[in-house]
């Protein structure tokens, strides 16, 4: 059977992308995004993020149906769009945009939660010829979650952040550093001109607590309290490097360790209908190489295979939209033009997000 084609929009936060794909191939994509209008006011703006996806949406759409070839709407299978979760004022956007084309063109619209997106963008590798089912660890700027991915890519919530995102913590440490946005890459960049060694040690929280829940939050109050004692005696010690090295490892090993107990819970690979023989790391803090690497060391550790998103859909980005669609129910006529926003996920409220 012929794989389905789709023009994919994401608009969820602030990054406005577009792209065609047609079944894992990736045939055309834009992403604009918008760091340096939100920079110095310290984190994105939600009324600026929205007038702004309303300038680009018609872009980076054009470009994507240019550069695949098809240039016409009406040459696509179905528009799949990010209804949720996100800013709702930038998800409009977004959906505004994919309702009129869908309209326009007489094809199917797609509605596709953000988080089973960024599960599909594990799908995106090619080498790693990954399949339902699998466990997965969605880390980003708004979640951290441990997931269980069903054959229909039905996902089970396992484990959730108390308080901070890890990419959260990422970007408010950066901002006690004084670093520029994105935070995260900033500060690891400064982690890395440390030596290990000399790393601040920060206590990651809930590693000794049976539950699969992370917390954030207190990485940061102690980085801030470290700032603070170390100008009142005016110390060139420690570094801030060594800070930013400190605060990278506890945050990873907060994640690591919450993975580390739910693979030892599940216990063998093989013989038992719960068994995952394969974890995805997904989200833009699966970009973060210390993380990477870690995973990958705790996964070899109970005979699991690891599978990263590819670097360049770690973040926002459509072509995982386009992936996750195929997944989802399409929509046609009154039903289609009725869906809504939503800012957060039913996977909150029910524990499972179930995409058909």
């Amino acid at each position: 059977m012929t794989a389905r084609t789709y023009l994919a929009i994401e608009s969820s936060c602030d990054e406005t992308a577009a792209a065609i794909v047609r079944g894992r191939e990736v045939l055309a994509e834009a992403v604009a995004t918008q760091a340096e209008l939100h920079e110095r006011f310290g984190g994105v703006v939600p009324e600026i993020a929205s007038r702004r996806h309303l300038e680009l949406v018609d872009i980076v759409v054009r470009d994507v149906l240019e550069c695949s070839g098809l240039e016409r709407v009406e040459n696509v299978d179905a528009v799949a769009v990010t209804r949720g979760p996100g800013l709702v004022g930038a998800l409009l956007v977004g959906i505004a945009a994919a309702k009129a084309r869908a309209w326009a063109a007489g094809v199917p619209l797609v509605p596709v939660d953000h988080l089973l997106g960024h599960v599909a963008s594990a799908l995106l590798d090619p080498d790693a010829n990954l399949e339902p089912p699998f466990l997965c660890v969605l880390v980003s700027g708004g979640h951290t979650l441990l997931l269980d991915v069903d054959v229909d890519m039905t996902l089970t919530l396992l484990g959730s952040t108390r308080d901070d995102a890890a990419g959260e913590a990422f970007d408010k440490g950066a901002r006690l550093l004084g670093l520029d946005m994105p935070g995260g890459p900033a500060l690891s960049a400064l982690a890395a001109t440390a030596d290990r060694r000399d790393a601040v040690e920060f206590t990651p929280a809930m590693l000794h607590h049976d539950t699969l829940d992370t917390s954030f939050s207190g990485i940061k109050t102690a980085l801030s309290i470290a700032l603070r004692e170390r100008a009142a005696i005016r110390a060139n010690e420690p570094t801030d490097a060594q800070l930013a090295a400190g605060f990278e490892d506890a945050i990873v090993s907060t994640i690591v360790g919450s993975v580390k107990k739910l693979l030892r819970q599940r216990g063998p690979t093989s013989g038992h209908a719960s068994a995952r023989d394969r974890m995805a790391v997904v989200g833009g803090v699966a970009a973060n190489a210390t993380l990477r690497t870690r995973m990958a060391g705790i996964c070899r550790e109970f005979g699991v295979q690891t599978v990263h998103a590819p670097l360049r859909w770690c973040g926002d980005n459509a072509a995982m939209i386009g992936v996750a669609a195929q997944f989802c129910p399409e929509h046609a006529g009154p039903d289609a033009w009725q869906l809504d926003a939503y800012a957060t996920t039913p996977l909150f409220r029910q524990g499972k997000l179930v995409p058909n």
